[in-house]
């Protein structure tokens, strides 16, 4: 790619000069220049005597562009470009192509015909309906034939044909009987006058076996149109000082000075002329007035600046620069020129030169094809020979300004897997190069997503939208550029899209299952997608709905409802999601103990009653209000100090619901007793004892159980027990009271001989012969008789002898016999 170069157009401003109308010179293009700060700017010197401005020109100051030849042969040969020198190059405007004939190829000369589509060069099917092989042979658009004119050149043998061929859509058509021959030019100059409306050919050789310089033409030919011939245009103009006899010179039709412009050439002579030469008015005219000026495009120029004299060169209109271009060319003393002039619409030649070295300019070679009349599209060069041998044919070069660059965008940004995103690509206003662009915008992630748009109209901002889908998520680069017709292009647009996976949605309770009258929120865990996402919630019990994120809802009754979720992202995706919610019943809890009041000391029993809730019970806390706690179902706890305390029991199910049930207990003081009280300790055998003891705290009533040491027993709380045998008896009591409290307390009884009195152990009859005192044995004889008269009543065994005696031993009462019975 050629660098760009500076280029002042006194001219020109910064705005876009209104399209001309088509006309007989084609349609036109004229580009909106962009300014460039960095480029110098070099003030456009006066015009040449005797020219004027066109009316249509748009005067001011000096703007600068950045302009430059390109090279394009890779972007526009890949089918392979013709190879060739001394061709014939012209634009069709009709069929958007530009049309190659003839030169010097592989065969010398030759009649191939190529044609150029945006990007393609083609070449026609040989047949016998081609022209003949030729070199140097004039070509240009003609509207009024509504195609490509192609007359004269040198044949093979050098002779030169007078044919005239017309080339259109439906391929070649020999018009040299209609239209009276051709003249017989070769290298001859050939351009669509847009103010006569005609075709002139100009100049060149009219015989080349000998020598071109020997045969020169000096004559000035007019085609008008279909029905007309070639005529000699001194039988029509009036010339003043008409070009100097030549060959090789430069014709083309400046537009906007709506004339004829004719540029250098070779006399007979030999010499290269710079003359430049204006058809105009009905006359030709000598606009030179030296042969030097201007030597350096920086410094402003003084005079009028002539390129130097060059003869096989090329001048066309560029209609986007809206300036007549010269390029290369033969220079004197047999060297070829590179350096391309500009005739702005002030009539005045500058030189455009490379900014920075020579190679960013087409090679200096001759026998190059330089499009003709191509009003719509940049001027493009096709190499013929280049000087020392440098091989050059078929080098392709543009020069225009480049596209402008592409801005892009996406809709929506962030997008989304499965939603339609439109990517969009805008070029600016003017640049590039017609009659149409293709547009290319691609997602480089994604190779099915690829617009390519041909046709599009680049003398106006060209939008272009491609509508994605994206099947993955990621970050997807997007490129797009624009390429004019010649494949320059825009430096390509580069975007990131980023792509979120689909929208998705979880809706799940905090509660579920949940417990009748208990409040349950509700989360959609939306994800991916493109927040900020909205929600419609239903709870699948008939009540009403929610738009909030998280809700909660209390459900009325048990069973298995059905709630969903809507959710929407930004982009408008929607995914639906529902979740059955178990409700069950209320978790409860109740406490049952063993009874009344207990007392300390005492284990009091308790019973969990739960009921409800969801799932199994997994939790069981019991608190007894002493600082005691237990874990399991039932409990049982012993109360250490007498008081009132709550008992709560709290229970957890499955579904992590819990519910307390608490009673409150009475503990009364501990049961206690007295030492057993005995009414003798020491009773003797066959006589009654009393005992008791003294009963407090503990829980009324209280039940008593007795046991004597001998076998015997008693309930009562104070009972008497008589003991029927001597000995050592432990007696034992246990109190017990209505909480289960027991005391047991112990005594020991000893059981003792009853002790009989001295009188006891006299027997009936028998008198005391022992006298102390007269009163003493009236006392034991009264005593003696009451004594047997008992026994004789009660028929009372006789009283046992005395300790140690006998029955024997016993005396015999008063009067030595038994008394009676």
């Amino acid at each position: 790619m050629a660098a760009a170069v500076l280029l002042t157009l006194s001219a020109l401003g910064l705005v876009t000069e209104p399209p001309r109308a088509p006309g007989p010179g084609g349609p036109l293009y004229v580009a909106a220049i962009r300014s460039s700060p960095s480029m110098a700017a070099v003030s456009a010197p006066a015009l040449s005597p005797g020219r004027s401005a066109p009316a249509s020109g748009v005067a001011g100051s000096a703007a600068t562009v950045n302009v430059a030849w390109m090279n394009q042969t890779a972007a526009i040969n890949a089918e392979g470009a013709p190879a060739v020198s001394n061709a014939s190059l012209a634009f069709d405007p009709l069929l958007g192509e530009m049309l190659l004939f003839g030169g010097c190829g592989t065969s010398c000369p030759t009649n191939s015909t190529w044609t150029y589509d945006a990007g393609t060069w083609s070449e026609l099917p040989g047949d016998s309906l081609l022209p003949p092989s030729v070199q140097g042979a004039s070509m240009a658009w003609d509207p009024l034939w509504a195609g490509v004119l192609l007359t004269g050149g040198e044949l093979s043998g050098g002779t030169v044909t007078n044919s005239t061929w017309l080339f259109n859509s439906t391929g070649w058509h020999n018009l040299t009987a209609s239209v009276g021959g051709s003249p017989d030019v070769a290298f001859g100059s050939m351009a669509y006058d847009g103010t006569t409306h005609e075709m002139v050919e100009t100049d060149g050789c009219s015989s080349a076996v000998v020598s071109c310089r020997s045969a020169l033409v000096g004559q000035t030919y007019l085609l008008a149109g279909p029905g007309s011939t070639w005529t000699s245009a001194a039988s029509s103009l009036s010339y003043a000082g008409a070009p100097a006899p030549s060959f090789g010179g430069a014709l083309a039709f400046d537009a906007s000075l709506a004339e004829l412009v004719y540029f250098g050439g070779e006399d007979s002579a030999g010499a290269i002329l710079n003359a430049t030469w204006s058809l105009g008015t009905g006359s030709w005219t000598n606009v030179s007035s030296v042969t030097a000026g201007c030597t350096t495009f920086a410094t402003p120029c003084s005079t009028p600046y002539y390129p130097p004299g060059a003869a096989l060169g090329g001048a066309t209109w560029d209609g986007q620069l809206h300036d007549l271009v010269l390029e290369g060319g033969i220079l004197s003393g047999g060297g070829s020129s590179n350096a391309t002039s500009l005739l702005l619409p002030s009539g005045q030649w500058f030189p455009l030169s490379a900014k920075t070295t020579s190679d960013r300019l087409p090679g200096a070679g001759f026998g190059s094809a330089l499009s003709s009349n191509s009003s719509d599209v940049a001027p493009l060069l096709v190499e013929g020979d280049c000087v020392g041998g440098v091989h050059c044919r078929g080098d392709a070069w543009v020069l225009e300004i480049p596209p402008a660059p592409v801005v892009l965008s996406a809709n929506p940004d962030p997008a989304e897997v499965g939603v339609s995103v439109t990517l969009t690509a805008t070029g600016t206003v003017g640049n590039g190069s017609g009659p149409t662009m293709t547009a290319t915008l691609q997602d480089t992630g994604d190779h099915s997503n690829v617009t390519n748009l041909t046709g599009v109209n680049f003398s106006s901002t060209i939008r272009f939208t491609l509508t994605a889908h994206y099947s993955a998520a990621g970050t997807y680069g997007v490129t797009a550029s624009l390429k004019d017709f010649f494949g320059v292009a825009t430096t390509s647009a580069k975007f990131s899209l980023p792509v979120n996976a689909t929208l998705t949605a979880v809706p799940v309770a905090d509660r579920n299952p949940t417990e009748l009258g208990t409040a349950s929120t509700f989360t959609a865990n939306a994800a991916d997608g493109v927040p900020p996402y909205t929600y419609l919630w239903g709870f699948g019990d008939g009540s009403g709905g929610s738009s909030e994120a998280s809700p909660t809802h209390t459900y009325a009754a048990t069973g298995t409802f059905d709630a969903w979720v809507v959710v929407t992202d930004r982009l408008g995706a929607v995914v639906n999601a529902s979740l059955p919610v178990t409700v069950d019943p209320s978790l409860g809890v109740s406490v049952l103990t063993t009874g009344g009041p207990a007392d300390a000391g005492v284990p009091v029993a308790f019973l969990g009653d739960v009921r409800g809730g969801s799932g199994v019970y997994t939790a069981y806390l019991w608190t007894f209000g002493d600082g005691g706690t237990a874990a399991t179902a039932d409990a049982d706890h012993t109360f250490a100090l007498a008081g009132t305390y709550p008992v709560t029991l709290t229970v957890a199910d499955s579904a992590g619901f819990q519910a307390s049930g608490s009673v409150k207990v009475v503990i009364r003081p501990q049961l206690a007793t007295s030492a057993i009280h005995a009414s003798s300790t020491t009773p003797t055998v066959d006589s009654a004892v009393a005992f008791n003891l003294t009963v407090r705290n503990g829980t009324p009533n209280y039940a008593y159980v007795w046991s004597f040491g001998d076998g015997g027993q008693s309930s009562d709380a104070a009972p008497s027990h008589t003991y029927s045998a001597i000995g050592t008896f432990t007696v034992s009591v246990t109190v017990s009271d209505e909480a289960g409290a027991t005391v047991t307390k112990k005594l020991t009884v000893t059981v003792e001989k009853r002790k009989e009195s001295l009188l006891g152990t006299l027997t009936e009859g028998t008198g005391l012969y022992l006298v102390v005192g007269g009163s003493a044995v009236v006392a034991g004889l009264a005593a003696y008789l009451v004594v047997a008269r008992s026994g004789r009543r009660r028929s009372a065994a006789p009283p046992p002898p005395p300790e140690g005696g006998s029955p024997s031993d016993v005396p015999p009462p008063p009067g030595g016999e038994a008394p009676p019975g």
